[in-house]
């Protein structure tokens, strides 16, 4: 949005009423001061009781006297975005830009505006702008490394907001925004030190609990047992601190995650000795044990599914960036029949699925995502059941079996497979991801899922589908790396 300076008249017209309201302004003018810079000087001191239309007309009318002067497009930049006049801010922060583009302040409020109006782009090319033309541009390093962050570019992130601390920018933001930044590259040790420093800053109560779980964290990969590993917690969060079984859920989750298996596995058997019935940590740690059974058992999915049903949406599309159900129906053709969505859990794939279906089931283990399921509306049929169990009774067949993120929980697929294929009829297909390994049949990883070959598949698969779709994806985001695997579709024999 252009900026409409005064005339030339309207400025020696307000001039002359504001020599009577401002003293200063008068002596200044009476001292052969050029309007311009006594405006501006007027203005400034005026900006010290806080900024107004006052204000912002005095700089306007600067900026008409004297428009080459590059300052004042920046000053007048300043005070528009004071009082809310953003797009009127960025055009006259341009105006200096295109006077002289070799402003590195003027390029960084030009990247805040931006950021401000979350024009990422535009944002990223102002700050990288400023940077070039001084590297120690602290407000552009900062401002990089925020916007990097929330775009999980986090090597760029730690090594923008680490250059800008080095830069003096030693406020409480960059260090929270760091420590944050290196947590989510499962660097605990960097991120608790960043914490401290947030911590010595101001000692408020999530920032002393950050503090403490990275600690912890630290600790385990360093050697330490549970005990004295809980102890440097609870020393760190003080009276902020959450409860043992809390703590010790979040270092276990986060340490498999990001592949610490010596330290993931001391919490997790000091877990396990404080719940010894408990299915989840049992299975899980035999997973990080290289000791897992076949398949994930069945208490295990029950147990881990109901307990993450409320929220589990948000989790796994905005947190794990999981689109699996778009990608693997936009696969599948437009008339489909009867269809079970197998594995269904919260329903995500439900509405992708109507559409082509003309029955629609919805199967899991989990009746707690079955009832988040049947919030959706959009099921004909839902059904409480183990998978081998369903299949094996199922009297009417499906023209498609549709299993999004269902196979990562089973080692051996042999069975699963031909109770599948006597559950399709002929021509049917199965449509169904999977986390791909290279080498051999299948893996279990940390997580506790299981990981296939795709030469497996091929070999499990033949006696009762032929191959229509192989086709490589991204299937989610796992502690910050993409979790690789495969869309498969195929039809029966």
């Amino acid at each position: 949005m252009a900026v409409a300076l005064p005339s030339i008249a309207d400025v020696e017209s307000s001039i002359d009423a504001w020599s009577g309201e401002y003293p200063q302004l008068k002596s200044l003018i009476g001292q052969e001061i050029p309007p311009a810079k006594a405006l501006r000087f007027v203005g400034l001191r005026l900006c010290e009781s806080g900024i107004n239309e006052t204000v912002v007309d005095m700089f306007m009318a600067a900026t008409a006297l004297s428009p080459q002067d590059t300052g004042l497009w920046n000053d007048l930049s300043t005070v528009l975005q004071a009082v809310g006049r953003t797009d009127e801010a960025m055009y006259c922060v341009r105006q200096s830009l295109k006077r002289n583009p070799s402003q590195p302040q003027a390029w960084s409020f030009l990247g805040l505006l931006h950021d401000g109006r979350s024009q990422a782009d535009d944002a990223e090319h102002a700050f990288l702008s400023a940077v070039e033309l001084d590297p120690r541009q602290a407000t552009a390093l900062r401002g990089l490394g925020f916007l990097y962050f929330r775009q999980r570019r986090f090597a760029l992130a730690v090594d923008r907001l680490t250059s800008a601390i080095a830069c003096g920018e030693a406020g409480l933001e960059v260090h929270a925004c760091l420590g944050l930044t290196l947590w989510s590259i499962g660097d605990f040790a960097g991120a608790a030190n960043a914490f401290a420093e947030q911590v010595r800053i101001s000692p408020e109560p999530q920032a002393a609990r950050n503090w403490a779980q990275t600690r912890m964290q630290a600790a385990l990969i360093a050697g330490a047992g549970a005990e004295d590993a809980h102890r440097i917690y609870c020393e760190s969060a003080g009276p902020h601190g959450e409860d043992a079984d809390t703590v010790s859920a979040t270092a276990f989750h986060q340490l498999s995650g990001f592949g610490r298996r010596e330290a993931a596995i001391t919490i997790g058997r000091h877990r396990l000795s404080r719940a010894p019935d408990n299915p989840v940590q049992q299975y899980l740690l035999a997973a990080l044990e290289q000791n897992a059974p076949p398949r994930a058992p069945d208490d295990y999915l029950r147990s881990h599914f109901d307990a993450f049903a409320v929220g589990f949406d948000h989790q796994l599309v905005n947190v794990l960036d999981y689109h699996v159900p778009e990608k693997l129906s936009a696969l599948l053709a437009p008339c489909l029949g009867r269809v079970l969505d197998m594995g269904c859990g919260t329903g995500l794939a439900g509405p992708l699925l109507r559409p082509k279906s003309a029955h629609l089931t919805g199967m899991d283990i989990s009746p707690r995502m079955l009832e988040q399921a049947g919030q959706r509306g959009v099921y004909d049929a839902l059904v409480e059941s183990e998978i081998l169990e369903f299949l094996r009774v199922n009297a009417d067949p499906f023209d498609c079996v549709f299993a999004a993120d269902v196979l990562v929980y089973f080692g051996d697929l042999a069975p699963l497979m031909s109770a599948t294929a006597r559950a399709v009829r002929s021509n049917g297909c199965f449509a169904f991801s999977i986390e791909t390994v290279e080498t051999g049949e299948h893996a279990v990883l940390l997580s506790g899922r299981f990981a296939h070959s795709l030469e497996y598949i091929a070999k499990v698969s033949q006696p009762h589908f032929r191959l229509a779709v192989s086709q490589p994806t991204t299937i989610r985001t796992e502690a910050n790396h993409p979790a690789q695997g495969a869309l498969i579709v195929l039809e029966r024999r």
